[in-house]
């Protein structure tokens, strides 16, 4: 839900998106269904057909969106204010913001699984990927990322 926030006298608008800290959850979801809806950590999801969801399955817990997200615009001294560029401006601010925290949950995700993918045989893994995304490099694994 988006709401913005007008205050007149100090010629601010604030855009507020909430409930977003599932969004990239619900995502993964949509991409892949066949992750486990199982025991811990259960919350209610919005997908048709599945009530609650698994957030321990393959790491989804630690993919939130810290949310709500904000998109704050001043006017600048000596400009006029005009509250519908102001709205605009702050809509445009807060849904890149998430938009940007929603790439970064992402990531964090992604990355997650390859490392726990990468435990099962890591002799075969990086031939594995490159099955996927054929390109050759030397100590790819190596990144301080995914150790």
């Amino acid at each position: 839900m988006l709401k913005t926030y007008v205050d007149e006298k100090r010629q601010t608008t604030v855009a507020v998106a909430e409930d977003v800290e599932m969004d990239a959850v619900m995502h993964i979801l949509k991409v892949m269904p066949e992750i486990s809806y199982g025991a811990e950590e259960e919350v209610e999801c919005g997908i048709p057909g599945v009530t609650r969801i698994n957030l321990r399955a393959f790491n989804l817990s630690g993919d939130l969106i810290n949310g709500p997200i904000k998109g704050i615009v001043k006017c600048h001294e000596g400009d006029t204010y005009d509250v519908a560029v102001g709205k605009n401006e702050a809509v445009k601010k807060a849904m890149n913001n998430h938009n940007k925290a929603f790439k970064r949950a992402l990531k964090n995700w992604q990355i997650a699984i390859l490392k726990r993918i990468r435990e099962v045989s890591p002799d075969t893994f990086e031939e594995a990927v490159h099955k996927v995304v054929p390109y050759k490099c030397d100590n790819c694994w190596d990144n301080e990322d995914l150790k």
